[in-house]
């Protein structure tokens, strides 16, 4: 017999202002998100059933169960700024903060910027006699981004075995204990990649 669950939830609040005057548009976005996850999972197994059409562990001669839990949760602060002037030149930086259960306290935030800047060039005077380009936008980017899932979840702690077997007294009884199997590592923190794109678009 197997009982499975697994649910993950999102919550998700945004606020955005846009302001125009004159050559100048502003947007402004603020943000936080929250996302938990949960996983359950038990099995149970029995054997030496007196009826083979009643496959119910609690009529088995032997019983064994085990089960496995897992569960993080997931806390985002963002932010973004995009500014127009002319619709010529374009700017946007964005700012993320996120906070893991996945690591231990000192290392459970980290910051995550990222900003991009465009040119419409044939909006500019110089372009308006060529007829080669309708459009010519160049651009550029370059941002942060971090991976939660370095690794087994709550690695920071040490992790124990209660299926390790110990021989002791003068009788030399077997007996079962718990024991470290997974020793931790306080240090493990967000993993970072950065991106750096630099592009155009072109209509001929």
């Amino acid at each position: 017999v197997l009982f499975r669950s697994e649910l993950t939830t999102n919550l998700t609040q945004t606020l955005t202002y846009k302001k125009s005057f004159g050559k100048h548009d502003f947007t402004a976005l603020v943000g936080h998100e929250e996302t938990n996850f949960e996983f359950n999972k038990m099995r149970i197994q029995g054997g030496g059933l007196f009826n083979s059409n009643v496959q119910l562990p609690a009529v088995a001669t032997t019983v064994a169960a085990a089960n496995e839990a897992d569960h993080w949760a997931l806390r985002g602060y963002l932010a973004r700024l995009f500014y127009s002037f002319d619709d010529k030149y374009l700017f946007t930086f964005n700012m993320r903060r996120d906070e893991t259960s996945r690591f231990a306290s000192n290392n459970r935030s980290g910051i995550f910027p990222s900003l991009s800047a465009g040119w419409r060039v044939s909006d500019e005077p110089f372009m308006k006699n060529q007829k080669l380009f309708s459009n010519l936008k160049l651009r550029g980017s370059w941002g942060e981004s971090g991976n939660q899932f370095t690794g087994q979840n709550f690695a920071y702690l040490p992790s124990l075995a209660t299926t390790v077997f110990y021989v002791i007294g003068a009788g030399q009884s077997i007996v079962r204990g718990p024991a470290p199997v997974v020793f931790a590592n306080s240090n493990l923190k967000w993993e970072r990649s950065a991106q750096t794109d630099i592009g155009f678009d072109a209509t001929l």
